[in-house]
């Protein structure tokens, strides 16, 4: 996206300057021209640039049996004002790493209706808790790397590269749930850390 907003930044600066450009036309008004397409540009870049921020990723999420990655665009203030006070401001870099608590009875009966929706529990605030409280939740869930190249023997190499140089017998596999498309995150095994990411479905 950001690549894309680069582009059309580039774009408008030579069209423009191809439509107004005259030999007939003063140093002042071709001065002025320019000026004005300056600003465009300025003005295009800003925005994307904005809108970017608003919609980066905060956090990532694991959500009981797999890590769900969530946006700024998926929160608002009054869902922030839930959660505890570390979790009220959002992470100017990111994303970081957080879990989900456990919910009580009523709370599993809202989480469905909201689902319903599309405000699922990793869009909640009320919720969060960090990483590590659920390291154990986190153990339960994944799977071994070796299997994951097991079961996609064709991204091989991509799987090893995010690996960033850690054996395949120290890693392991997590499904993922990004804006649009299913991802796996690549954990260390024992400290849990996140290791990479790579595009692929792992949802058994």
């Amino acid at each position: 996206m950001f690549l894309l907003l680069v582009s059309v930044d580039m774009v408008i600066g030579p069209m423009l300057t191809l439509l107004i450009y005259s030999p007939t036309k003063s140093r002042a008004a071709l001065t002025l021209d320019f000026s004005v397409i300056g600003l465009l540009q300025v003005a295009a870049l800003a925005y994307g640039v904005m809108s970017l921020f608003q919609a980066r990723p905060v956090y990532l999420v694991f959500e009981y049996d797999r890590f769900r990655l969530v946006h700024t665009v998926d929160l608002n203030d009054e869902s922030l004002a839930k959660g505890t006070p570390q979790f009220q401001s959002l992470p100017l870099t990111g994303p970081r790493l957080l879990s989900l608590r456990r919910m009580n009875e009523s709370e599993r009966l809202e989480m469905t209706l909201a689902e319903l929706s599309g405000l699922h529990a990793a869009m909640q605030p009320s919720l969060w808790q960090s990483y590590a409280q659920d390291a154990e939740g986190v153990r339960r869930r994944m799977q071994p790397v070796v299997d994951l190249l097991t079961r996609f023997p064709a991204s091989t190499a991509t799987i090893r590269k995010a690996l960033k140089g850690v054996e395949v017998q120290q890693a392991a596999y997590v499904p993922m749930i990004g804006k649009e498309q299913y991802w796996t995150v690549l954990l260390h095994q024992e400290s849990l850390d996140v290791l990479g990411f790579v595009p692929l479905d792992s949802f058994e």
